[in-house]
Formats: structure tokens, C-alpha cells, sequence
């Protein structure tokens, strides 16, 4: 299973582009928006906002909580190798 945070960059509007949560598990993939940003207010590296965001106080804490969750949601799935 894997849980990645993207700026689609093939779609925009006057708001920016889509950021995107897209979960894959077993060759199915699901893409869901969960906000909107410039290019200039996105950090691919870190997969966040960057403080120039003119919301980013009340985004990137949202942004973290949905992180976190993902992280706990890949935790279940991993095995050892024991």
C-alpha cells in the first residue's frame, strides 16, 4: 500500500492546482482532492505547504492530521521479517 501527497500539475484553475492524496493498494488506485495551491505555495520535496500559502495556518495543520493518518493506516500494514 502506498499514500503519496502530489500537486497534479496538468490540472488548474483561476484557484491553482488540485493537491491530491492518491492511495494505491493491490494495482487500484484512488485519487481524491484535498485542497488547492500555486506553484509557488507548494513544496514538492516535503509534500506541504509553504508559508507564502495565503491560508497556510489553517491548512497545514489539516494537511499534517491527514499525514499522520496515513502513517498509521501504512503501520497496519507492515510485516517482519521474523
Amino acid at each position: 500500500m502506498t499514500i503519496k501527497f502530489l500537486l497534479k500539475k496538468s490540472d488548474s484553475n483561476e484557484f491553482g492546482f488540485p493537491i491530491i492524496i492518491k492511495v494505491s493498494h493491490t494495482q487500484i488506485r484512488r485519487e481524491r482532492e484535498i485542497g488547492r495551491a500555486l506553484l509557488s505555495d507548494w513544496d514538492d520535496k516535503t509534500a506541504s505547504y509553504l508559508e507564502t500559502h495565503p491560508e497556510y495556518d489553517s491548512l497545514m495543520p489539516a494537511l499534517l492530521a491527514l499525514k499522520i493518518r496515513a502513517r498509521k493506516i501504512l503501520s497496519q500494514y507492515l510485516t517482519d521479517a521474523d
